[in-house]
């Protein structure tokens, strides 16, 4: 059993650096100017003892350990006693920059999904960060968030874990942008983007150079470079724990600020191409274009996914072509031409699961109402 949960550690930690390390090299300068550099920088505030009862009294009763076999219901239960330290633990992290290495520990639990229960890629670790790590993450999240919004550094078209921001408004916009392309006799497709492992794959030296455009410089980004290197990770199954292993890429798994930094990440993918609408929920990415001439409309599709697909390799983001899916939209009765991304021609479809919803190249929504049924 030993040997088991020192294999499954070893398969989910090199999950992210092989797939990363098979996507081709490149280099392009111009990607650099995609993102603005702005003038203000992010300021880390002092922390105070209400603060982070706050924060704390706000966190899930969740009963699940981390690995110092601590609950929050315990840490909600002895804060009165710990806050003065803790406090002063924090705001030695913010004004130094650091994140102390007992932060940086995860504990990882393999869930079955389906299949085969003697193959890795049919399961998934559920990661266990330390009750004191999540609070932390919340203070610096907190501070970030005002500046994000502050600076409105997030894209309009990225849906994904923002405030006031749901899945239903991702398809509401999807939905406006196609029937308004119809409405005005023109030729409408959309290109559903599946991406392998992204949240793994994020490289940090590119997402540490564009947090310093986007204004997180100085003090915090120090604490982000330290909140993404030296972390660990171990397995447990039952009584059974692996050893420690080094985590080289990808934002910390069930972490607060791991979809925050994602969304920095892949932010300028929206300045790519002047020609695209994208609609973005978290990884999940998707593409409409509407011409009035259907030649000139697969035409300009090819060119500007080539763009896109340059932008993913730069990024070390990893575009699944097999998963990744063309519809065109409306009452185009002849043989689709071919859309393609470095000669891969992608498959063409009349229906796909878009953000939990069911649509068709008809937008009659019967294929919903029947999945639904």
């Amino acid at each position: 059993m030993n040997d088991i949960v020192e294999s499954f550690n070893s398969f989910f930690v090199n999950v992210g650096p092989d797939l990363a390390a098979e996507i081709p090299e490149c280099s392009n300068n111009e990607m650099e100017s995609l993102i603005d550099i702005n003038s203000k920088t992010m300021f880390l505030s002092g922390v105070t003892e209400t603060e982070i009862i706050d924060v704390i009294n706000g966190c899930k009763n969740k009963s699940s350990t981390d690995c110092f076999d601590i609950d929050m219901t315990l840490v909600k239960q002895i804060i009165h006693s710990i806050v003065k330290p803790l406090t002063y633990i924090c705001n030695l992290s913010f004004q130094t920059g650091t994140v102390p290495n007992k932060m940086k520990i995860a504990k990882v639990i393999p869930i079955h999904k389906n299949g085969n229960k003697h193959i890795f890629t049919n399961y998934r670790p559920v990661s266990l960060l330390p009750q004191f790590s999540k609070i932390l993450e919340k203070l610096y999240n907190s501070r970030m968030d005002n500046f994000i919004d502050k600076h409105k550094l997030i894209n309009e078209g990225q849906y994904g874990f923002r405030a006031a921001r749901s899945t239903s408004m991702a398809i509401i916009d999807a939905i406006e942008e196609i029937t308004n392309s119809l409405e005005g006799k023109k030729h409408a497709a959309g290109i559903f983007i599946d991406l392998k492992k992204a949240f793994d794959t994020l490289n940090h030296s590119i997402l540490l150079k564009k947090l310093d455009r986007y204004g997180i410089r100085g003090v915090a980004l120090s604490w982000i470079q330290s909140y993404l290197t030296g972390r660990q990770q171990y397995v447990k199954m039952g009584e059974f724990t692996s050893g420690y292993l080094d985590i080289g890429c990808g934002v910390p798994q069930g972490s607060v600020l791991g979809p925050k930094l994602f969304n920095l990440y892949i932010n300028d993918i929206f300045n790519v191409s002047k020609l695209l609408k994208l609609v973005i929920f978290a990884d999940d990415t998707n593409v409409f274009y509407s011409n009035d001439n259907y030649s000139n409309l697969v035409t300009n599709i090819n060119c500007e996914l080539s763009k896109l697909k340059t932008w993913m390799d730069i990024n070390k983001l990893s575009l699944n072509l097999n998963k990744t899916k063309v519809m065109f939209f409306g009452n185009y009765n002849g043989k689709p031409d071919s859309v393609n991304i470095e000669g891969v021609v992608l498959d063409t479809v009349s229906e796909i699961k878009f953000l939990g919803v069911t649509i068709d190249s008809k937008l009659s929504w019967k294929p919903h109402i029947r999945h639904i049924q």
